[in-house]
């Protein structure tokens, strides 16, 4: 059964919102839930603080803006605490959802890179 990310944020507390902030994000209450909004299914809530900070650079970017995995890991990292920190791998595997929510699409080259689609 999966999750969709956008729904479910509306049935939680500020609470519970803070709850997922206190696990390792340096975002504020109001940039989780609107980080939140723009998500889709997820299997599992296990780890969201990962998918939240990831998801919270890639909305960040501009439309046609490319970056790498390494890259996008990078400026995650800096929204999330040091011990909860992604690696390139996590990051990877994450992206994976946001290009199937339509965030990002895969360019392929040297490097497999990501552009910011117009959603």
């Amino acid at each position: 059964m999966s999750i969709l990310l956008s729904e479910w944020v509306e049935w939680q507390t500020d609470r519970r919102i803070t709850n997922i902030a206190s696990r390792g994000l340096r975002l504020k209450r109001d940039e989780i839930r609107d980080t939140l909004k723009c998500m889709g299914n997820v299997l599992s809530l296990n780890k969201l603080h990962r998918k939240i900070a990831i998801m919270y650079v890639v909305l960040k970017m501009e439309r046609g803006e490319s970056m790498g995995t390494a890259a996008i890991c990078g400026l995650s990292n800096q929204v999330i605490r040091i011990n909860a920190a992604v690696t390139t791998d996590m990051t990877a595997a994450i992206l994976r959802l946001v290009v199937k929510w339509g965030y990002l699409e895969v360019q392929y080259g040297h490097h497999r890179s990501y552009r910011r689609t117009s959603k």
